[in-house]
């Protein structure tokens, strides 16, 4: 399935913008693009308590998508292509919405529409659900299956386009702190700092932040752009709530940028409140995601993450222990996630402290009782999804402070500082995004390293050829790079060398006394075997 080839529609075949989020993929192509397997070796079980419990922490990366997740992960796909269907820079779509977005500025009015004929209204998605389901970091998985930039050369010079840009929603300083959170966003895509220093600082108004903002969609052709915890708005005052969805609903109708709205359940009254009725949330099909059901799905998903245990024995799955972790979870996967690892780890901290031999089994009672005093936290919530009381979940927004309390847990079990944890957890998260955004052509940049080239310059002659060849046709990229790297030694050796400064000359003393030949004589006596003066 891996080499399934699924040809693009005739109206994607030619647009370079809807070839850089690549082909269709099936679910089998999908799920194996966004699954994330923990390392793991049963080698790992003979090894000290203490290295056991450090792997455990493994979990907090590990995903395993179910249907809801791909289907998600291909409507944002599709949210994306039907967006750039209307922006072909080949056919002056582009150009249009970017000519369109100038004006726009100029005028000053964020509202402006030229008489071009253009399909405005673009595509949109909303996708709300339970705390600790996973669709931030579903999101996230998804948009990492495509590159997040791709050089082009338009009619009107080189382009950078980001095919995806998330943004946190602020709970308060409305949209000019949502316009801040943008440009910070885009300039960590593209790689600089220049637009939250030009357009960023306190002195611009709200309105001219708008403006630059639907310019730099345009400009750096943006796919989607997606606002996380979107649920902040509850809490923002009514003047800043009603900016902020004036300015979504603008991006979705006027600026034609399709727009993916993330959050957890409570925002479901923003969408009757603002987005006109709910309307424009689900312009491209929305998705409320609740916790699993105590199902067959819930015991298949809950088999993958069985797999992976660290302690001396390993415990077999059954239907007691699967009804005892969903009674502690509820279905909520990020929950379950952790107390898996709780489990372990408690059990390996006891066969290490008891003494007499303990057995690291996984039982009913020890997932009842690491839930007892370690998920205090969020009891309330767990007690009202047993309940089926919608009206007190509706109260618990996130278990954001759950998870930094949990962090706290972890460290301590796996006996780091909280800081070292922190900062180990941070450095996880780095190389993992390094892997995910390798540099690319590896094999030209190895040839220009062996003729000895500095690192800088073979980044330069890189982004210069991706720019020159979009279709990112190696043959072509060949050529191209040979010519740059050429023209790039020409200049080299065109540049005059430095003539180095001559060293200057100590006039000679010939006072013996003088204490400028002090050294001199007191080396000369050295070697000859006196001792030097006093």
């Amino acid at each position: 399935m891996s080499e399934l080839t699924i040809p693009l529609p005739p109206e994607y075949e030619n647009n370079a913008f809807a070839a850089v989020v690549g082909p269709l993929r099936s679910f089998a192509q999908q799920h194996d693009a966004m699954c994330v397997l923990p390392a793991f070796s049963r080698k790992d079980r003979e090894q000290h308590f203490a290295y056991r419990r450090a792997c455990c922490l493994r979990l907090l990366d590990a995903y395993f998508p179910m249907t809801r997740q791909l289907l998600l992960a291909e409507r944002i796909q599709l949210l994306i292509r039907d967006g750039y269907r209307h922006r072909d820079p080949n056919d002056g779509g582009h150009q249009g919405f970017l000519q369109e977005a100038i004006e726009r500025l100029d005028s000053g009015d964020e509202e402006y529409v030229s008489r071009r004929a253009l399909d405005r209204v673009a595509s949109s998605s909303a996708l709300l659900g339970v705390p600790g389901t996973g669709k931030t970091r579903t999101v996230r998985l998804a948009l990492r299956s495509f590159p997040a930039t791709a050089k082009h050369v338009t009619a009107g010079g080189f382009l950078t386009q980001v095919t995806a840009l998330t943004v946190e929603c602020p709970a308060d300083r409305g949209v000019k702190q949502l316009c801040k959170n943008f440009f910070a966003a885009l300039d960590d895509a593209i790689g600089w700092r220049r637009y939250s220093k030009k357009f960023g600082h306190d002195r611009v108004g709200a309105e001219t932040m708008l403006l630059h903002v639907q310019h730099l969609c345009h400009l750096h052709a943006v796919g989607v752009l997606v606002i996380d915890e979107i649920q902040n708005l509850l809490d923002a005052p009514a003047q800043d709530k009603n900016s902020l969805m004036r300015f979504i609903v603008l991006l979705i109708n006027t600026v034609g940028i399709p727009v993916l709205l993330v959050g957890t359940a409570a925002a479901s009254e923003i969408f009757h409140a603002g987005l006109h009725a709910g309307r424009r949330g689900d312009g491209f099909g929305s998705d409320i995601w609740d916790r699993m059901s105590d199902d067959a799905q819930w015991n298949a998903w809950l088999e993958k993450l069985w797999r992976y245990q660290w302690t001396a024995i390993d415990t077999p799955l059954d239907a007691d222990l699967a009804s005892a972790m969903y009674e502690q979870c509820q279905g909520v996967p990020d929950l379950a996630v952790k107390l898996f690892m709780l489990v372990q780890m408690e059990l390996m901290v006891a066969a290490e402290t008891s003494r007499v031999p303990f057995p690291e089994i996984i039982t009913r009672d020890v997932i009842e009782k690491v839930a007892a005093s370690r998920f205090r936290m969020v009891a309330p919530m767990i007690a009202a999804m047993r309940a089926n009381d919608t009206e007190a979940l509706r109260r618990y927004r996130d278990i954001s402070g759950f998870q930094i309390s949990m962090d706290d847990v972890f460290a301590g079990l796996a006996g780091l500082s909280s800081d070292e944890y922190y900062r180990r957890r941070a450095k996880e998260r780095a190389e993992e995004k390094f892997a995910d955004e390798k540099k690319s052509f590896p094999e030209l940049r190895g040839e220009l390293v062996s003729l000895g080239f500095k690192q800088d310059l073979i980044d330069r002659i890189i982004c210069q050829a991706e720019a020159e060849v979009p279709s990112g046709s190696m043959f072509a990229m060949v050529d191209v790079v040979k010519r740059l790297a050429s023209e790039a030694s020409a200049r080299a050796e065109k540049k005059p060398r430095s003539t180095p400064r001559p060293r200057p000359v100590r006039a000679e003393v010939t006072d013996p006394d003088d204490v400028r030949n002090r050294g001199d004589t007191d080396a000369d006596a050295e070697a000859a075997g006196v001792p030097a003066a006093e």
